[in-house]
């Protein structure tokens, strides 16, 4: 059986190397949270369908790549986390006053507010109430863990965040390596179907989790390479690893739904196919996966390269 070296699962030829300079050289700023009730505070668990973004605020505080020294880096991360100002029961417009106060406040207090230099998190809608009217939020890049999240979602500027609903500090499931012991297809949020070997995810707003929460249990994808919320579009060949459709809606030749059994079943692929497709799957899962502290080449690292790539593919990257 012919597996693609590790090489041939990125688009780019040089992904090795431009990992490396980007491990070398990336600096991150974080403007000070004067007001850690309101804005952003340290979570004492990272779980539940929100810690993909508490795990990024963590794991950019346990890196390398933050920076004291505000001149010194190549982008400003804005620490907003309006899903923590509506745990405390803030309303919409409030969050939005909030927000805004410290926007303009980082404005007036610094002298370097291009909004090309700045990105900041949201995985959740109440993100896109509170960034609308701000130039610094709304032309900043967005971290987002699915396109319906940002204000306005662009694919040159913005990158996806791979979901999942995590346990504490990273617990996994398993790493799927047993071929003959396939694993779920998520419909919703807690909901799943067993199949064998594909797990075709829908355009839902499970979206991105589904293609997680596959590829770390170790069962082929099938996604829509037209799709804006494909995690890593532009660094993985998603056709090395799962089964590809070119329109969102040929994702439905893959299920088959049986009306009165409230059944599904999956359209099958030919072992030989699906062995190549799994064993290249078992390369990429350290890239859909959080840590803490962060290790090389996890999801935390992927969306830092995302970032330098995104922001500075105009460098000499040599």
């Amino acid at each position: 059986m012919y597996i693609v070296s590790d090489d041939e699962l990125y688009i780019s030829g040089e992904f090795l190397h431009e990992y490396e300079q980007m491990e070398r050289e990336f600096k991150i700023y974080m403007y000070p949270d004067e007001d850690f009730d309101m804005y952003y505070q340290s979570p004492r668990k990272l779980m539940g369908k929100y810690s993909n973004e508490d795990f990024f605020f963590k794991n950019l505080n346990e890196s390398q790549f933050l920076t004291t020294v505000p001149h010194e880096a190549h982008l400003k991360f804005i620490p907003i986390s309006t899903y923590r100002m509506q745990g405390k029961r803030i309303s919409f417009q409030k969050m939005a006053i909030v927000v805004q106060k410290y926007v303009q406040s980082l404005i007036s207090k610094f002298h370097y507010f291009n909004p090309n230099d700045h990105f900041f998190v949201n995985c959740h809608g109440i993100g896109v109430i509170t960034a609308n009217g701000l130039p610094l939020l709304e032309n900043a890049t967005q971290v987002v863990c699915a396109s319906r999240f940002a204000s306005k979602f662009t694919p040159s500027k913005d990158t996806i965040l791979p979901a999942q609903k995590l346990q504490p500090f990273s617990h996994h499931p398993p790493s799927g390596k047993d071929i003959a012991n396939r694993n779920r297809i998520v419909h919703s949020e807690d909901d799943a179907e067993l199949n064998k070997k594909l797990c075709p995810c829908l355009k839902s707003q499970f979206y991105t989790t589904c293609i997680a929460v596959s590829i770390l249990a170790g069962c082929v994808p099938v996604v829509s390479l037209s799709e804006l919320d494909l995690p890593f579009k532009d660094t993985l060949d998603w056709t090395k690893f799962s089964v590809t459709v070119t329109r969102n809606g040929d994702l439905l030749q893959y299920i088959v739904k049986d009306i009165d059994n409230q059944q599904y079943t999956v359209k099958d692929i030919d072992n030989q196919t699906f062995t190549k497709l799994h064993n290249n799957l078992l390369k990429v899962q350290k890239h859909f996966k959080w840590n803490t502290p962060p290790v090389r080449f996890d999801a935390f690292h992927m969306v830092m390269y995302e970032l330098w790539r995104r922001k500075y593919s105009s460098f000499n990257i040599t």
